[in-house]
């Protein structure tokens, strides 16, 4: 183990063409990880961040041990985007390992 509750975040551009329009609410957002084909890890700490200043959609959270070398998936589901056609949400997936 190299990073017991380490700090992660997703941010998001919604909206390349106008800085201040780059709006997601994370208010229903679900966070998991977990080791590619392996059981989910504890997440905590989840805030989100949508003030003005640099990129305004930061969603924040910690993760339980994560180790070297392996790959981790994220998914994020239940963000709401303003604009996107009434009651869609969006999920986001990606993939991270830490390495030395």
């Amino acid at each position: 183990m190299i990073a017991d509750g380490a700090l992660l975040s997703l941010s998001l551009l919604t909206d390349p063409e106008h800085l201040y329009r780059n709006m997601a609410d994370f208010s229903h957002a679900t966070v998991t990880i977990r080791e590619r084909g392996g059981p989910a890890l504890p997440v905590s700490g989840v805030h989100a961040d949508n003030d003005l200043y640099g990129l305004p959609n930061d969603l924040y959270f910690s993760a339980g041990a994560l180790k070297r070398d392996i790959v981790y998936d994220v998914t994020v589901e239940g963000i709401a985007i303003p604009g996107a056609p009434a009651g869609a949400a969006t999920r986001v997936d990606y993939w991270f390992r830490l390495i030395p």
